[in-house]
């Protein structure tokens, strides 16, 4: 199942970084059902600067979490021809597993709300919401 994101700008900037004002991040959708396959967050740059995530820092509910090599429909922010750099207007989709850094005490059941977190290389935060569809 494919759920859209209700705001068109859902990355809060709550970083520290200097380019708060030309950076923005807006999540368009996720998939998050089976829970078994992760959940992938598809985020676009509706900013005015181009914007290079930090793969280093994603976090699932405050734990780092590794984007995953799941594929999903899309373009995934590795694979843009510089990894994770989005031009104004780029979509593409990151992922994690449903357990980050394989913590068991950590896995996503249905129904289950989490957040999630990319931080720009210069020091954007954007973060978004995300509820776990069904299990199987």
């Amino acid at each position: 199942a494919l759920n859209f994101a209700q705001s068109p700008v859902s990355g809060s900037l709550t970083g520290s970084g200097g380019q708060q004002v030309t950076e923005q991040v807006s999540m368009d959708a996720y998939i998050y059902s089976p829970i078994s396959s992760g959940v992938a967050v598809y985020v676009r740059n509706v900013g005015t600067a181009t914007i290079t995530l930090d793969s280093g820092a994603m976090f699932f509910d405050g734990l780092t979490a590794t984007d995953s090599a799941a594929v999903f429909a899309g373009t995934k922010c590795s694979a843009l021809a510089t990894a994770y750099q989005m031009s104004v207007g780029t979509v593409c989709y990151f992922s994690f597993t449903t357990t980050p850094l394989n913590n068991a005490a950590n896995a996503a059941t249905a129904g289950t709300a989490h957040a999630i977190k990319v931080v720009s290389k210069t020091g954007g935060t954007f973060v978004f919401n995300v509820l776990a569809g069904r299990s199987g």
